[in-house]
């Protein structure tokens, strides 16, 4: 397995669990050639193995090969920091960029996925040389044909059948695409292009969110991992069909169980045993999950995920399970969204002292007092700087509303019961999934409706609710004004005090900026639908997974960049965007001086005096930057 975070490649037994380091230095990054801990990674990512002894994997813009017995590592093809378009016969001359998976064919040929190039690349072992199998950059998009004449939307993950097919998972396209070797014809036999979902069923009407890794079992089916549901799919080609065999869509966790029981975080590389077992690479967690195929069991294998809990106490002896969005009082106080305890938490900051403020930890729609009260995957909680929370309830499609004297909790806007894209007063508006609010202090509560792709605005004064920006139903990315702009998946929000909103477009990886008084949605910073860790001017820089965002007062915002692990900085007026805490891709929480390093940053509060309190989503601790 390539252990990115860490630069090295190890080895388990899967007869005994037991975990060995064979190339690489923990820690130590760079591009040598050398025999195993004098060899150095650059975050190695997707493995195959050629039957023969040899490891082959994709490191930064190269491909490596790995001599198993010995831990001897060279660079077959690409170059170290050298990102581009270029097929040639000396490996050493070719260009990738991005490049995802790639696959063995036994024949003495390698498979690329070349992410960012929307192309599948070959690379003959003997000579290096590299040459274009199919897709053509620039184009960006689905569509079947031969050789450069099919597109391709990001192809992440490829696996090679033995008869002369590879499979490709196609990350943008949301699909998955067989290409026959000989012909170099394309097709698409599951998804529907450009389409997210999580629907089961026949290959042309089963739905994909971010399709990533894929495996095959040598016997007719192929093993997806799903970015955005946290899911393991199965495709059965003959059909072709598509099922879900492990995870639940939505419910990200690390929990082993059968099926939809189970829970995943961001799982990316799905590997067949032979013998009917799955091993799954699942990155947000840290661990190595084993899937029974025939059965659906999931079992950690190896690693351990950060622990989660809901007790109460201080420090480290309290836990979180899922912290998400944060609200901090201006005295001391901060508000947690413990998102997978359906609670809301109460940190002391100066003591460290966590206390439940409201919530059962059972999921419901309750109203009352404390623990009697209930709610269902708690995501954004908002102060008023009167006493009041306001937290978007995402699971029940509304906005509650938390008294924090007396910690009475009450509906304050939309119906448990139903969800929808309806404006009106707050007891007959409703609302999609509602996720990130924003407080104006002048009576404006303002509401990123992500199941809806819109952004909705209620005044406290009159009760009503109308929509800002976006249309409902319509996901996309144009910039416009109110319902002439489109949005895919608005998740965070922030003030700046001068009559601007600022929203991270998750599934754009974009961050966007509304005119409040007209409802202008510009483009900020980010590329449309291009995910990576990338800083920058504008449209140069890329995010990969932007889900929070504070405004510093002095005209930055501070993004959290879960993919990228990562705390970015954007100059407002330049849209310049630089990384201020962590290291970009390098997931796992090192305390100490800045940069250190984060896993999955959720959420963010800045107290008056400069301090930035950031919830860790797969550590379930809450951190503070000085």
């Amino acid at each position: 397995m390539g252990d990115s975070g860490n630069h090295t490649v190890r080895e388990i037994d899967t007869g005994t669990g037991a975990v060995r380091t064979i190339a690489g230095s923990p820690g130590t990054n760079g591009a040598l050639d050398g025999i195993g801990a004098a060899a150095t990674f650059e975050g190695p990512a997707a493995l195959t193995y050629d039957g023969n002894g040899n490891l082959y994997l994709v490191d930064a813009e190269t491909i490596r090969k790995l001599v198993v017995a010995t831990g001897a590592v060279t660079t077959i093809a690409g170059q170290t920091g050298v990102k581009g378009n270029l097929d040639a016969p000396d490996g050493g001359l070719s260009w990738f960029n991005d490049p995802g998976g790639l696959t063995a064919d036994g024949a003495g040929n390698l498979y690329v996925a070349d992410t960012q190039n929307e192309s599948i690349r070959q690379v003959s072992v003997a000579t290096g040389a590299v040459t274009t199998l199919a897709g053509h950059y620039p184009n960006q998009q689905t569509t079947d044909g031969i050789g450069r004449y099919a597109y391709f939307d990001l192809p992440s993950g490829v696996v090679w059948d033995g008869i002369g097919h590879l499979y490709v998972a196609e990350y943008g396209g949301n699909t998955i695409r067989e290409v026959d070797v000989s012909t170099r014809s394309v097709t698409t036999i599951a998804g529907v292009p450009a389409t997210f979902g999580q629907a089961d069923g026949p290959g042309a009407t089963a739905t994909f969110r971010q399709p990533w890794g894929i495996g095959f079992d040598g016997i007719g089916s192929l093993f997806v991992t799903e970015l955005g549901n946290d899911t393991i799919r199965e495709v059965s080609v003959a059909t072709p069909s598509v099922a879900t065999l492990a995870g639940t869509a939505g419910a990200i966790g690390s929990m082993d169980g059968t099926g939809p029981l189970a829970s995943f975080s961001s799982p990316t590389a799905v590997d067949d045993d032979g013998a009917g077992a799955l091993f799954v690479a699942d990155m947000g967690n840290s661990t190595i999950r084993k899937i029974d195929a025939s059965t659906g069991v999931v079992t950690t294998f190896a690693g351990k995920p950060a622990s989660n809990g809901s007790t109460d106490g201080v420090g480290s002896a309290a836990s979180f399970y899922g912290p998400e969005g944060l609200a901090y009082d201006g005295a001391g106080k901060l508000f947690v969204a413990d998102r997978f305890n359906n609670v809301i938490r109460e940190v002391d900051t100066d003591t460290g002292a966590v206390t439940t403020l409201a919530g059962s930890g059972l999921p419901g729609s309750m109203n009352g007092v404390g623990t009697s009260a209930s709610f269902t995957f708690p995501a954004s909680p908002i102060y008023d700087g009167a006493g009041t929370l306001y937290v978007a309830d995402s699971g029940n499609a509304t906005i509650r509303k938390v008294a924090v004297a007396t910690r009475l909790v009450t509906t304050y806007a939309g119906n448990m019961r139903d969800s929808g894209a309806r404006d009106g007063t707050i007891t007959t508006a409703l609302f999609g999934e509602p996720w990130g609010l924003a407080y104006d202090n002048a009576g404006t509560i303002f509401v990123a409706d992500t199941g809806n792709d819109t952004i909705r605005e209620i005044a406290v004064a009159t009760g009503m609710v109308t929509t800002l920006a976006g249309k409902a139903g319509s996901p996309g990315h144009a910039d416009g004004i109110g319902t002439a702009a489109t949005f895919d998946q608005p998740r965070a929000l922030a003030l700046d005090g001068a009559g601007n909103l600022y929203v991270t477009d998750l599934y754009n990886y974009t961050i966007r900026k509304i005119v409040v008084a007209t409802g202008t949605v510009t483009t900020l910073a980010g590329t449309v639908g291009v995910f990576g860790s990338v800083d920058g001017v504008g449209t140069a820089a890329r995010f990969n997974g932007p889900v929070a965002l504070v405004y510093d007062g002095a005209g930055n915002l501070l993004v959290a960049d879960e993919g990228s692990h990562a705390i970015r900085k954007v100059a407002i007026a330049t849209g310049a965007v630089t990384t201020v805490i962590g290291v970009l891709g390098q997931a796992g929480v090192e305390l100490g001086a800045l940069p250190a390093s984060l896993n999955m940053p959720a959420g963010l509060a800045l107290t008056p005096g400069g301090d930035l309190f950031i919830s860790d989503f797969e550590e379930n601790a809450i951190l503070v930057a000085h």
